[in-house]
């Protein structure tokens, strides 16, 4: 019987089969290593040898990223301490598995450097008085650079803007 268990996995390994993306799925085929298709939710009516086809599938649900607290200088040289965080939904399947090694790395690590970058252009009473401006800068930056990710990015808050503590600058 055990054999028999043996036997019927090693030929689900091997036998074709048909693909199904969940609905909050996609994902791309690929044969022999190479870019086939992009495969968008739902069956696919597509044979599927597991030793040369291969599907690599991503979430395509909403998500959040959570940039850690970091530590800023305003333009009038005031630290503060900030925490960003991103929601996005995957666009293209393709660009978000062949485009980035890590899109969700990728996307933190944008948020951050093009936060600190916003926050250096305005004073702390601007970032206070008019954060919505500010998080709409942010917005729009990291909306143009997350496309090449195949990422959509759809809001961008910052739940955290405080004074920070004195921030060591480096003499150069």
């Amino acid at each position: 019987m055990t054999r028999l268990i043996e036997v019927l996995k090693w030929l689900t390994k091997i036998l074709p089969r048909f693909i199904t993306m969940l609905p909050d799925e996609g994902g791309v085929l690929i044969r022999f290593g190479r870019y086939i298709k992009t495969l968008e939710e739902g069956g696919h009516c597509i044979l599927i040898w597991p030793v040369i086809h291969t599907v690599e599938s991503v979430t395509t649900t909403r998500q959040i990223v959570d940039v850690p607290t970091q530590d800023v200088l305003t333009k009038d040289r005031i630290p503060v301490c900030m925490n960003v965080s991103v929601e996005y939904v995957i666009s293209d399947p393709y660009k978000a598995i062949y485009g980035v090694e890590d899109f969700d790395e990728c996307l933190q690590e944008l948020t951050g450097d093009t936060s600190r970058q916003v926050l250096n252009g305005y004073s702390f009473d601007t970032c206070v008085d008019f954060m919505h401006v500010v998080q709409l800068e942010i917005f729009e930056k990291i909306e143009k650079k997350a496309e090449q990710y195949g990422v959509d990015v759809l809001e961008v808050r910052v739940p955290t803007f405080t004074k920070g503590h004195t921030i060591r600058l480096i003499q150069q």
